[in-house]
């Protein structure tokens, strides 16, 4: 995987504005459940019949962040790392390793997480569902909104802590979205996030200090 860093760089501006069909997105596995689950948090996608990821990583504490991949036997077969980074959003290509089932660890410090995933399988397991990615932090009173393969029109709603509506903004006509929408009017507290298409539903919570 010699020009996997080298092709990252230069797919993630386009990341950022389309990503073409993505399966899905999961949160990672925090190695030791009782540390550092608030203190580094990532999203993972597999591309349908495609050999790429999307990763995403939100990185708060003070360290680093070292992203290793490993094949099905174990074997190490790449490291990225990015020094003074808070958040990241990367697409990677194992297309020099072919199909087959990966590891991936997140280190940043003592926080630890890992998660597996599948890439170049053909199956129904593999058909192109509704995935979707939020910021947990706001960056100039806006969040980062992502969602891939919606079959209809995508509608953000925010609701605080007793489940009442605040905020309802239909977001795009497009299949693939990503942008940073808005939320300042919103007063400090706890909130859910929920992005809803076609009858399916991701949510997410979203803290304001």
């Amino acid at each position: 995987m010699k020009n996997l860093l080298k092709q990252s760089f230069l797919v993630l501006l386009a990341v950022c504005s389309t990503l073409g069909s993505v399966q899905s997105f999961a949160n990672g596995k925090n190695d030791d459940p009782e540390k550092g689950s608030e203190k580094l948090t990532f999203n993972l996608g597999s591309f349908k019949d495609t050999n790429k990821i999307i990763l995403g990583v939100e990185n708060n504490t003070t360290e680093k962040i070292t992203i290793k991949f490993y094949d099905e036997s174990g074997k190490h077969i790449f490291t990225d790392t990015h020094k003074n980074t808070k958040k990241m959003l990367r697409k990677y290509d194992f297309s020099a390793n072919g199909p087959g089932t990966y590891t991936v660890k997140i280190v940043a410090g003592d926080v630890v997480k890992t998660d597996k995933f599948e890439v170049g399988a053909s199956s129904k397991a593999q058909e192109a569902q509704f995935g979707a990615y939020f910021s947990s932090q706001l960056k100039g009173g806006k969040i980062h909104v992502s969602y891939y393969n919606a079959e209809k029109p995508v509608r953000l709603k925010i609701s605080d802590a007793n489940g009442k509506q605040l905020f309802s903004q239909v977001l795009s006509k497009n299949a693939d979205f990503s942008s940073y929408v808005n939320v300042s009017k919103l007063a400090a507290g706890d909130y859910t996030m929920s992005l809803e298409s076609n009858g399916q539903s991701i949510e997410n919570e979203l803290t304001i200090n």
